[in-house]
């Protein structure tokens, strides 16, 4: 029955972050919402709530982050999350993980501006691939 929600509804959260001040210059929170926002437009997605961090992703914690997901489990009718890209979403495997899961019970998990979806298996592919060089890069 969940799933059936879900896959009927056509509500999403948004989810923007940056890491540091200075990175708002290269993607500002505000050119990310305006991408994310284009990009539901153009696939009819509905924006119901937007979520913003100014705080790294390679550590557990993230308080925005955290408060979506905890509002994503309580609202059975939100479809998904649409991200900025694949690196703004998680860059530890503990977050990519829990995004994984929400994959795996129906959820959808869309990245704007690189114009891929959960919902395709050879997109699906390439999240992996991106998560596990976002990982890396936080190593090094």
């Amino acid at each position: 029955m969940a799933n059936e929600i879900k896959n009927s509804s056509n509500k999403f959260f948004a989810y923007i972050r940056v890491s540091t001040r200075k990175q708002e210059d290269g993607a500002s929170l505000d050119e990310q919402l305006r991408q994310i926002h284009n990009y539901a437009d153009n696939k009819k997605l509905n924006i119901v709530k937007e979520f913003e961090e100014k705080q790294s992703a390679a550590k557990i914690g993230r308080v925005q982050f955290a408060k979506m997901m905890k509002e994503l489990q309580k609202d059975k009718n939100i479809r998904g999350i649409i991200f900025h890209t694949v690196d703004r979403s998680a860059r530890n495997p503990y977050d990519q993980s829990k995004l994984y899961q929400l994959k795996e019970s129906g959820y959808e998990l869309h990245f704007a501006h690189d114009g891929i979806d959960s919902t395709n298996h050879s997109a699906m592919s390439m999240i992996f691939i991106r998560w596990g060089i976002a990982s890396y890069f936080q190593r090094i």
